[in-house]
């Protein structure tokens, strides 16, 4: 018994090239329905909150300067250089910092600003 549901929509001929140029190009997705299904996955999930993924606009001379950093093997793909820039950015001394200043806003304002943060390990 199959568990899918047949449906149909209708799309660009633009975003069809785009899908087929990447269909030919990268491997893990054999058709148009399977990157379909993923594409609809990794949305639903994202609006549903569930997503470690995270989408931002960056500006073109950032990128173009990560990926001068990834040519020149400093970060091994985009994904790779945020990771890091946001690891670097929030080093344990600057969560503490971030925590101190929560707390100190929260005695001049009488409001709690909670933020709980899960244990390393």
């Amino acid at each position: 018994m199959e568990t899918s549901e047949r449906i149909t929509i209708r799309l660009d001929r633009e975003i069809l090239a785009r899908m087929d140029a990447l269909l030919r190009t990268r491997t893990g997705y054999a058709s148009r329905s399977q990157l379909c299904r993923a594409a609809m996955r990794q949305l639903l999930e994202s609006l549903e909150g569930r997503s470690t993924r995270v989408t931002a606009e960056i500006p073109s001379s950032y990128l173009d300067f990560l990926d001068a950093l990834i040519q020149n093997g400093y970060f091994l793909s985009r994904e790779h250089a945020a990771q890091r820039l946001i690891e670097e950015g929030l080093s344990r001394e600057r969560v503490k910092g971030i925590l101190a200043h929560q707390e100190s806003m929260g005695r001049a304002s009488g409001k709690i600003f909670p933020v709980e943060l899960k244990k390393d390990g």
